[in-house]
């Protein structure tokens, strides 16, 4: 379990990575994750609701040849309630 001591400062946050119908492009979000791996980001915080379930596969493509250099946090308990309806806590 990591402390306050080896928690770092900064994450990136994938809400709205994915592409269609979210912010940007496939293109865009990889060139995003790039970016934050030159600046020395090494965490990524995701669930697999973010850009509308395709995060998940946004990321294993551009980290795919870094994955070793990465730490994932993934958010349990929610599930998608409907395509029309945002998630909901899963109770």
């Amino acid at each position: 379990m990591a402390d306050a001591k080896s928690t770092p400062d900064l994450w990136l946050g994938t809400w709205a990575l994915g592409g269609k119908g979210v912010s940007g492009t496939v293109k865009h979000s990889k060139a995003l994750i790039d970016a934050a791996y030159q600046y020395g980001i090494r965490h990524i915080d995701t669930a697999f609701f973010y850009g509308n379930g395709q995060a998940h596969d946004t990321i294993a493509n551009a980290i795919k040849n870094q994955r070793s250099h990465w730490h994932i946090c993934e958010k349990v308990g929610l599930r998608w309630a409907s395509r029309n309806r945002r998630s909901e806590e899963h109770t």
